[in-house]
């Protein structure tokens, strides 16, 4: 169905042959895991299989409204005009959206009550209590609107952030995920998540770790690296994906 190049962060760009198959597959297997809610917002390229799969072909699935930035420039604007319930994004936008939060916090004199206000949100959410902090929801509408979830995906995610914006209301769900598998491989769930953490792998899907490397089997893995069949058997060895992470 697609031919998708990796980043090559860690090697040469090389091509993946993504079957029909593969990317439904995920894209459903991703639906099942998280409910993204009525209106999704994306920054993803669509050139990478996470923007693709995960923010396009799945909000369709689910019949959402995906709202697409095309300029990381107009993301916050765009982000404000979209009102969505769920973010698809990466660390990088994520960290950007907490330190504009602090940044205001100490250009208006209120970091300290901030951090006060995070303390005690954090001792109601301990004990169970269903009190919110007004100040914390406001400065959650001001900095993301209506926003209540964030997928997380393309590196790590400091958890001292995941929890702060938890704290704020906003649930933060990281994934794993690489391009050779259409890209999911695992996530967190709604219902049921760890902060720092990559979740739980995908349904009939198998991980398991040899000498410390990931390895990956499922339908969602590639036919193949583009006329390499000699690259293609060094990532793959009966049935299983060796992911290099």
């Amino acid at each position: 169905a697609a031919i998708v190049y990796t980043s090559g962060t860690t090697s040469t760009s090389k091509p993946v042959m993504l079957s029909q198959q593969g990317i439904l597959h995920n894209a459903s297997d991703a639906m099942a895991y998280v409910s993204l809610g009525g209106r999704v917002f994306t920054s993803l390229p669509f050139y990478h299989t996470y923007g693709m799969t995960c923010s396009v072909l799945t909000g369709l699935i689910v019949g959402a409204h995906v709202f697409i930035n095309g300029d990381l420039k107009t993301v916050m604007r765009d982000l404000h005009l979209a009102n969505p319930v769920t973010m698809m994004s990466v660390p990088l936008l994520i960290e950007a959206i907490h330190n504009k939060i602090w940044l205001s916090a100490e250009k208006e004199g209120k970091e300290t009550g901030l951090q006060r206000l995070f303390k005690i949100q954090k001792i109601a959410s301990k004990l169970h209590l269903s009190w919110r902090s007004k100040v914390l929801d406001d400065i959650r509408k001001k900095a993301v609107g209506s926003l209540r979830i964030m997928i997380s995906g393309g590196a790590h995610l400091s958890p001292d952030i995941e929890e702060e914006f938890e704290l704020l209301g906003i649930l933060v769900l990281q994934g794993y995920g690489i391009t050779e598998c259409a890209p999911l491989i695992s996530v967190n769930r709604n219902e049921i998540h760890k902060s720092g953490t990559v979740g739980m792998v995908l349904h009939g899907c198998e991980a398991k770790t040899v000498d410390g490397e990931i390895w990956f089997k499922g339908v969602n893995v590639m036919n193949g690296y583009y006329k390499s069949p000699e690259l293609t058997a060094e990532v793959i060895e009966d049935g299983w994906f060796k992911t290099g992470d």
